[in-house]
């Protein structure tokens, strides 16, 4: 159940960390987009290949800086991060529509390198920031891992 929206100032606040994080990687995502779209044409997704991509990467860091050992930042900040800016900037839907958009126009070996592409991408970008964010400036002794980014 969730609690009265005037009575719990710290849900409040997440509730706004997430609208903000998504209005800034809902911007974010538009232009890195528009900009990637007009460098290059093809059929190939790149666009939101390359959102995915970054977003994977930098969800590793956030994630695993936020999982694995004290936080440099407040909570609220990883809320902001993780569940708003980069779950708006990244997006599994357009990925999906754009996939079927391929098979449809009968474009089966750009499709299947897209798929393939795309979840060598993910992963491959969340371990490198994983592994970026365990050896970077946030080398403080990790604490106990929690598995969840959820608020």
């Amino acid at each position: 159940m969730l609690p009265e929206l005037g009575r719990d100032r710290s849900f409040m606040n997440q509730w706004i960390a997430v609208c903000l994080g998504g209005a800034v990687g809902a911007l974010l995502r538009y232009g890195v987009s528009v900009w990637v779209s007009s460098l290059a044409r093809g059929a190939f997704p790149l666009a939101t290949f390359v959102v995915n991509g970054t977003g994977a990467f930098a969800l590793g860091i956030v994630a695993t800086v936020a999982t694995t050992r004290p936080s440099p930042a407040p909570p609220l900040w990883t809320t902001f991060l993780a569940v708003g800016l980069l779950g708006s900037f990244t997006t599994f839907s357009t990925f999906s529509w754009e996939l079927l958009q391929l098979l449809r126009q009968g474009l089966t070996r750009v499709a299947v390198l897209y798929l393939l592409a795309s979840l060598l991408v993910g992963m491959g970008g969340v371990l490198a920031g994983a592994w970026v964010a365990s050896r970077g400036a946030w080398s403080p002794a990790p604490s106990a891992p929690s598995s969840s980014l959820s608020p």
